[in-house]
């Protein structure tokens, strides 16, 4: 997409991705992220909220979808009411 946008403007793509990471500051907080994933991280980067287990959660939000929450365990290395405290703090 961005390499479209660069065509069509006729401008360098690290010109592009220069103001992108700027607008993705903009409120709300990753409002122009590519991602669920990335608005999630932004906005927790934001906070001074985010540590390597709520990276792990929302890089595998689908298995989070899913509901097996074992499995979440396993890979944030935490257990099952740690995940449901980092819920929380995305959802705030």
């Amino acid at each position: 997409r961005l390499m479209c946008l660069r065509d069509s403007i006729g401008i360098y793509e690290n010109k592009v991705n220069i103001v992108l990471l700027e607008l993705k500051k903009f409120e709300p907080i990753g409002v122009f992220s590519q991602s669920l994933e990335e608005s999630f991280l932004l906005q927790l980067e934001e906070r001074k909220l985010l540590n390597n287990s709520i990276k792990k959660l929302i890089n595998n939000l689908e298995i989070l979808a899913s509901g097996d929450l074992k499995k979440l365990t396993k890979i944030c290395d935490t257990d099952e009411d740690e995940i449901f405290k980092m819920l929380k703090i995305i959802r705030e």
